[in-house]
């Protein structure tokens, strides 16, 4: 049995890209829950995971932001999901979703 271990990709934006488009960024803003419902469904989760998402914001985020990186093999650490997640569930909210909108 031959195992072949995939090449460890990076984020396509920033934590702190927030500020592109300018009307996610209010929306992720001001409403954050809706938000992060809205970028749990673009990245594939079923929808009684999205409903979820806004109900219990942001813990929610602790776990979207690993099944993020394991999904397009994203190189990082669950402490640094974690990290990010608590010090700035907003730009981690964003990031996840403009990660997942680029694939579209």
């Amino acid at each position: 049995m031959i195992i072949v271990e995939q090449p460890g990709n990076e984020w396509k934006y920033d934590l702190f890209d927030f500020l592109y488009p300018c009307e996610d960024c209010l929306f992720a803003y001001f409403c954050p829950p809706c938000y992060a419902g809205y970028a749990s469904d673009q990245s594939g989760e079923p929808l009684f995971l999205s409903i979820l998402q806004c109900l219990f914001y942001p813990l929610g985020l602790f776990y979207l932001r690993p099944a993020a990186r394991y999904k397009h093999y994203i190189e990082g650490s669950i402490c640094g999901d974690i990290c990010a997640t608590f010090w700035c569930p907003c730009c981690v909210t964003m990031q996840i979703r403009k990660e997942f909108d680029d694939l579209d």
